[in-house]
């Protein structure tokens, strides 16, 4: 196969960080190949469903790493045991290095007994008792086996074609660049048709140290030259790649931190509720889902997010249509609070309290922040310019790239085919 077809997901590369002096190599593409200067993102946090089946989150069910489903859980071999909550005070009393090195102790035992239920079962910051109620949602099973995402995709269409691929993404790989690099560089003279790979320098970097801060532009930059190194590892080996490099989602400056966690814990405590028996909620660090687990915390739903008006809203069935977001699902909550761009909940359950965060994705898709970029690129593309377009279009258009049809419920249009020419 001379021409094969590389997929890249650069995470949390946004629009406005390619340019000539940074991302030299991927300026290249972009001005050579089809280039798409926004890609409008998914809301929440699993854009690898919405990229590999072409399709939203309301349609896919996927929409946040973890969802509130015990049957389900992974993690439900810890259900009725007091252990768990001991530890977290545990945990939470010792200091510094002691407490996060017993926690991490813990939750690595946690994570490789709940490795019999699922591929990826993250325990992020989950407190540990409240594990059991929570199940993941991408990572059950492996994205890339037919059928993994329970909605038809590229996957599936691979493995009906018979087409080799290799998938190099976490948690397949350990999730370093470093590594996700050579496994490519090292698969440059093997006949494989596609592969499918993921460098986050420039997500690490936006959170740590904001969206325009100088460590991230340094972070953009080792990514084009990890991206450069691989194309000259292919064309040394005589194929010729066809890149689809796609910047999944974009990043926002946190301007606030709100604790909406404390505002529900005095809430419940009002009411006289008892966590984990009453009442349930998720931290994301953009959203807050809470969850009535007996009738005397219906009251408390109707409260839950008061005072908490200037820095975000509660979940309208219109705002989840127009996001793309399952509604009445209450795997994802029996109420849900949205944070403007900007505002960072905190604590949540994917950081440490100490931990700094200055940059954060998740918020709405149509803010200009949040928007990624994509290229497509290699011998037959010509060069074209989209100024924007949607996620699901990375799908058919790599479908189209593959020559293999899209998955059924897929609802992109191929970046590859002409632009439709309204009648005048």
């Amino acid at each position: 196969m001379k021409n094969p077809v590389l997929f890249l997901v650069l995470d949390a590369f946004r629009w406005d960080y390619l340019d000539a002096e940074t991302t030299p190599f991927l300026w290249q593409l972009h001005r050579e190949g089809v280039s798409v200067n926004r890609v409008r993102t998914a809301s929440g946090f699993t854009q690898r469903t919405t990229i590999f089946t072409g399709t939203w989150a309301d349609v896919t069910g996927h929409w946040t790493m973890h969802c509130h489903d015990p049957a389900r859980s992974p993690f439900r071999f810890l259900a009725g045991k007091r252990w768990p909550a001991v530890a977290q005070a545990i945990a939470n009393r010792l200091p510094g290095v002691a407490g996060r090195v017993f926690e991490a102790r813990l939750r690595t035992w946690i994570y490789g007994r709940a490795r019999a239920w699922s591929r990826h079962p993250s325990t992020a910051r989950i407190p540990l008792h409240l594990l059991p109620f929570f199940a993941v949602t991408e990572d059950e099973r492996p994205v890339q086996e037919p059928g993994a995402l329970g909605t038809p995709s590229v996957f599936d269409r691979l493995h009906e074609a018979g087409v080799p691929f290799k998938y190099l993404m976490y948690p397949e790989v350990d999730g370093s660049d470093r590594s996700t690099e050579a496994a490519l560089v090292r698969g440059a003279g093997d006949s494989l048709h596609a592969y499918f790979g993921l460098l986050s320098g420039a997500d690490q970097a936006g959170h740590a140290h904001g969206p325009r801060a100088p460590e991230t532009a340094r972070a953009c930059a080792h990514l084009d030259a990890r991206l450069h190194r691989i194309h000259t590892a292919f064309e040394k080996a005589g194929r010729i790649p066809r890149w689809l490099v796609v910047g999944d989602h974009g990043m926002v400056k946190v301007t606030e931190h709100v604790d909406a966690l404390g505002t529900l814990h005095r809430t419940a405590k009002r009411h006289g509720l008892v966590e984990a028996q009453d009442w349930l909620a998720f931290c994301d660090s953009t959203s807050v889902k809470v969850w009535a687990l007996s009738p005397r915390a219906n009251g408390f739903l109707e409260e839950a997010f008061s005072g908490l008006e200037t820095s975000g809203s509660v979940l309208e069935e219109r705002t989840a249509r127009r996001r793309r977001i399952p509604f009445g699902d209450r795997r994802y909550g029996d109420r849900v609070w949205l944070a403007n761009p900007g505002i960072l909940v905190r604590p949540d359950f994917f950081h440490r309290r100490e931990e700094r965060v200055l940059g954060m994705h998740g918020y709405d898709p149509g803010v200009e922040e949040q928007k990624g970029s994509a290229v497509v690129h290699g011998p037959g593309i010509s060069s074209t310019a989209v100024e924007e377009a949607p996620l699901v279009d990375v799908c058919p258009t790599l479908c189209a790239l593959l020559d293999v049809a899209p998955p059924a419920a897929s609802e992109g249009r191929s970046w590859l085919q002409p632009v439709p020419v309204e009648a005048g």
